[in-house]
């Protein structure tokens, strides 16, 4: 407790609060193949069904890539968030590559004694969609890339 708070008994009744920062993530990769969802579009939803978090905390829903070669450094990362009840909804077309995505919750703020009551969120109604694009997708996008390609000859 002595970590979480600078009361004169070591955590036993609160006191101030100390000097650490809280950061803590619930996050879901893709099954397996942790690079499974690449170059597919992701939706994550769900309700906010009850909210009384204090305001020294902030919370966000959040969609994010991570570049594998790179350290796993963010390279996108979509976010909304969370301050109210109500309805949320994100959407992120995940890059082609050595990437990893994830989809999930982080909360962050000043640390408190854990005995205090800092509020809550709740989430209900849960929803990850992961869309594939259809072959004739792929196929258009090869078509274009084509006809790109021999414009951009020609015009040479």
């Amino acid at each position: 407790r002595v970590y979480w708070t600078n009361s004169d008994d070591g955590g036993a009744t609160p006191g101030p609060d100390g000097n650490k920062w809280l950061e803590a993530s619930y996050f879901l990769e893709a099954p397996d193949d942790n690079t499974a969802w690449n170059g597919q579009s992701l939706t994550f939803s769900g309700t906010i069904s009850d909210f009384t978090l204090n305001n020294r905390y902030s919370t966000v829903a959040f969609i994010k890539t991570l570049d594998v070669d790179d350290g796993y450094a963010t390279v996108q990362n979509e976010v909304f968030s969370i301050t109210s009840t109500g309805d949320f909804e994100l959407s992120l077309d995940i890059q082609e590559g050595n990437y990893v995505a994830q989809m999930g919750f982080t909360m962050s703020g000043l640390n408190a004694n854990p005995n205090t009551d800092w509020g809550l969120v709740e989430l209900k109604n849960l929803e990850a969609t992961v869309v594939v694009p259809e072959p004739s997708t792929y196929a258009l996008l090869a078509g274009f890339a084509v006809f790109f390609f021999v414009a951009i000859r020609q015009h040479k």
